[in-house]
């Protein structure tokens, strides 16, 4: 099942509201800038998506919001 970006952002934000601990993302997403091509490879999403839920990751609004502004800008590509 092919997913859009937007429902990957939305499954994301939503697995990112429910769990509690930032240091997975905080790894991931520390890359200069390179989080919104991270995200948006279909492969890699599906990791990240793995560890998300594989881990104790993150109930920061810092993380949610930098997943809206990401979802915002590849909508208007």
């Amino acid at each position: 099942i092919k997913l859009s970006i937007k429902v990957k952002f939305d499954l994301l934000i939503l697995l990112l509201t429910r769990t509690r601990s930032s240091h997975t993302l905080r790894h991931l997403f520390s890359f200069q800038g390179t989080h919104l091509h991270f995200v948006t490879d279909v492969l890699k999403a599906s990791v990240l998506i793995y560890i998300i839920k594989s881990t104790l990751s993150c109930q920061h609004l810092f993380f949610i919001e930098m997943f809206h502004q990401a979802s915002r800008r590849i909508d208007k590509k």
